[in-house]
């Protein structure tokens, strides 16, 4: 009997005093899209089924990059630095919106955006204008779905 008291006791001791550290929680939704970010993106497609864009319009937003690290952003149109800033992201709306706040004191630009097959899909709308429910172009509000491939993966940090 007191040798199965002091085998259960010890037992008890062992597993209570475990030195294993229990799992990290799981990232939320908001930390997975923002790990999913960072990193350089350029342009692939621009959807303009709802109007066209002048010759100058396309051109220029054929040449757009976007780059995210940490809640900064810099927009580039071909080797021209055009944008940069802080995002925030909102993955409690459907759909899910991102918010570009210009350094330049530029109005807040809002999108909605969803990643599909490894590329980031933004829709917005001119500033000013209500935001989108889909990823789509509107004429109304002048609206472009824009689709982004990932081009480089964020630097490394050390550690």
């Amino acid at each position: 009997m007191i040798r199965t008291l002091l085998a259960f006791f010890t037992l008890a001791f062992a597993v209570g005093c475990s030195t294993e550290a229990p799992p990290p929680p799981e990232p939320t939704l908001a930390e997975k899209d923002t790990a999913a970010l960072q990193g350089s993106w350029k342009i692939s497609s621009i959807d303009e089924t709802a109007f066209r864009l002048t010759m100058f319009e396309f051109d220029r937003a054929s040449k757009m990059t976007l780059a995210f690290s940490g809640n900064q952003f810099a927009m580039a149109i071909g080797d021209r630095q055009a944008e940069t800033g802080t995002y925030t992201i909102d993955t409690a709306k459907t759909p899910k919106e991102i918010v570009l706040a210009s350094s330049n004191k530029q109005p807040a630009q809002k999108f909605i955006y969803k990643f599909e097959n490894g590329a980031l899909v933004l829709c917005g709308a001119e500033p000013g204008k209500s935001l989108l429910t889909q990823f789509k172009s509107d004429r109304e509000t002048r609206a472009l779905a824009l689709t982004f491939n990932k081009t480089s993966a964020p630097a490394a940090t050390a550690q």
